[in-house]
């Protein structure tokens, strides 16, 4: 890499990484306000609401990709326009082609490794403060451990090992005794709370007799709840916080029991479609490129059409996630689909200045 291309390079890197700040404490500042509620309850304050905002931060990051990348390219190359740089870099022989690919090589460079450490690492971080948060207000009658929770009604013990958004459980197991003798053991990696009772799937149950042990497999097993839904729901994981390989298979699991996964199915498809839509808001910002020669625009100009964009594409995604599960239109056709209507308006802006 040339001098020129190193210098580009970091400029928009340093630009890139100033918005995420601005923008990620603004967001954070956000959801420490819709903390501010809870706080009080069990033994949560406001040091662990810090902490949780902090850990989650992540989460936000990945959803502001594409308005951030959009942001910094658009201003990027508008500082150095005001500054007379692209008119020196252009008298050098520095040729616009050579200009565009190193900015699209700066926003892979940052699109790419962001979108797969979110997916990695950070979406375990986001549990464990997840979990940090519910250790704080749960109930007495549940005891914490990992991810999720033991609890005991009656001569019931019930084990659940992660709760998932939309009353989804995940590693289940039940415990019947009869005084100090255990008479029944129950077991599946996937259940559902629905209204008056449970589904589990892929049940294993094993009933203890006096003489005799008997077991049974369920594809499919509704039972009595052992717990109230409110209660376990209070825990439960939001959609967002789960990385892709989890999706895939709670999405496989509940369609193989017959229920809706659409919401599953369109937040897979949305992960795999973030990098993409942050490549086609930079190709939108690049349409925006201004002869050297041309006359400038403020600074406060640009700033709020990026602002504007950004929040443009937010609501696109939103109205049209919120049609595809009214429709029941395809997962993938709903998510594509923004990057499609942003890639034909970069395309056209482009055809206007040639």
């Amino acid at each position: 890499m040339k001098t020129l291309d190193r210098y580009l390079w970091r400029h928009l890197w340093r630009l890139f990484l100033f918005l995420t700040l601005i923008f990620l404490l603004l967001f954070d500042l956000f959801e420490l306000l819709n903390q501010l509620d809870q706080i009080g309850r069990g033994s949560y304050t406001l040091s662990k609401a810090l902490i949780f905002v902090f850990l989650t931060s992540g989460n936000k990051l990945l959803d502001l990709l594409p308005i951030i990348t959009f942001l910094a390219i658009l201003l990027g190359l508008g500082q150095l326009l005001d500054r007379n740089e692209l008119l020196a870099l252009e008298a050098l022989g520095y040729s616009k082609r050579r200009l565009f690919v190193t900015v699209i090589l700066a926003l892979l460079s940052w699109s790419l490794p962001l979108w797969g450490i979110s997916e990695t690492g950070l979406k375990r971080v986001e549990e464990k403060a997840w979990q940090l948060k519910t250790k704080a207000l749960s109930q007495e009658s549940l005891t914490l451990y990992g991810e999720g929770f033991w609890a005991r009604q009656g001569e019931v013990f019930l084990k659940v090992k992660k709760v998932l958004d939309d009353g989804l459980l995940s590693g289940i197991e039940i415990f019947r005794f009869e005084g100090e003798r255990l008479r029944e053991y129950l077991s599946a990696p996937l259940g559902k709370i629905t209204p008056g009772r449970w589904i589990l799937w892929k049940a294993r149950q094993r009933i203890l007799y006096n003489s005799r042990v008997e077991d049974k497999l369920w594809d499919r097993l509704f039972i009595d709840p052992p717990l109230p839904g409110r209660e376990v729901e209070n825990f439960a994981l939001p959609v967002e916080f789960l990385p892709l390989p989890e999706l895939f298979r709670y999405s496989e699991t509940l369609a193989a029991g017959g229920q809706n996964v659409y919401r599953y199915q369109l937040a897979i498809w949305q992960k795999i479609v973030t990098p993409l839509l942050s490549l086609v808001m930079g190709l939108l910002a690049l349409s925006f490129y201004q002869n050297p020669l041309a006359r400038q625009k403020s600074f406060l100009t640009r700033l709020g059409a990026g602002l504007a964009g950004g929040l443009a594409v937010y609501l696109l995604r939103e109205t049209l996630a919120h049609a595809g599960r009214v429709f029941s239109l395809p997962a993938p056709l709903v998510a594509f689909a923004p990057v499609a209507l942003i890639l034909l308006l970069a395309f056209v802006r482009w055809k206007k200045k040639g």
